[in-house]
């Protein structure tokens, strides 16, 4: 098969993106995760539907970011969690995600 990979950036850099797909956060007390943009889901729904896409499997453990892309005529047929391995420098940042979040992945 064949198919097309759209990249929305909610970060500053490419290794910032690099560092959310794998999971890693800097280690602040503090560091809480932000709350999604999703309104860059629309744009790329848009993007995916000018292309000629119909049917779509999602790389995200987000399962906020899934909401309302059936809206966008787009066909949801899976969601593909993104495995982080849990380190002691992000374990506490992925948990927290886990909780508060209600993000979909094993610790």
């Amino acid at each position: 098969g064949a198919g097309v990979v759209v990249v929305l950036r909610e970060t500053e850099t490419p290794r910032e993106l690099a560092d959310a797909i794998m999971g890693i956060k800097a280690a602040t007390p503090a560091a809480t995760p932000a709350a999604p943009v999703l309104r860059t889901y629309g744009i790329g729904a848009q993007i995916l539907l000018d292309m000629g896409v119909q049917s779509i499997r999602v790389l995200t453990n987000n399962p906020r970011k899934l909401v309302g892309l059936d809206g966008y005529g787009l066909i949801l047929k899976d969601r593909v969690r993104i495995e982080a391995p849990s380190t002691d420098e992000n374990a506490s940042y992925l948990e927290t995600k886990r909780t508060k979040l209600g993000h979909l992945f094993a610790l």
